[in-house]
């Protein structure tokens, strides 16, 4: 069974100053945060990265692919390795998409969420919780929303989205 997971993390309270002269050792550092967050698959050897700064401060743009560009994974992440967005596509080949049980579906983006970002959920009154916003896309794709809540109260405009999409084929 194969699973595709595209993630969006939007915390505003994960913003970071970083000073342009640090940028290298930050993205080295941003790097290994990232590696030990998410899994990147062996067929994925080819590697980019870029820098760019926003009114948050510096962001890490880390891409891995296949030779064939087949597959393809994007992260980015301040110089604290703490991730804002990540996108996985492989291509399947024409694998016919296979249905799971809704369940399955969010225990699959809970724990990925969980992973890449931790820290959303390590203080029990300032967390990230699933929102009443989740759907089923298709028959193998959903969606989740978590909400950033401060002490039971949703925080504005602080939130993520995972979804994920199921095929046959391993």
């Amino acid at each position: 069974m194969k699973k595709s997971i595209t993630a969006a993390f939007l915390a505003a309270a994960m913003s970071i100053s970083i000073a342009p002269a640090f940028a290298a050792d930050n993205m080295e550092s941003a790097l290994v945060a990232v590696k030990s967050r998410i899994d990147i698959p062996q067929e994925l050897t080819e590697f980019r990265s870029g820098t760019y700064v926003n009114d948050n401060g510096t962001v890490y743009r880390f891409t891995w692919h296949d030779s064939g560009n087949n597959g393809e994974l994007a992260v980015m992440a301040d110089g604290e390795g703490h991730i804002s967005s990540y996108s996985r596509f492989i291509d399947t080949h024409g694998e016919k998409e296979t249905f799971r049980p809704r369940e399955e579906y969010y225990a699959a983006a809970e724990a990925f969420i969980k992973k890449a970002a931790p820290e959303l959920f390590a203080d029990e009154n300032d967390r990230l919780v699933r929102s009443d916003e989740n759907r089923v896309i298709r028959d193998n794709m959903a969606s989740f929303g978590f909400e950033r809540r401060i002490n039971g109260i949703p925080a504005a405009d602080n939130n993520a989205s995972v979804v994920v999409r199921y095929t046959n084929g391993g």
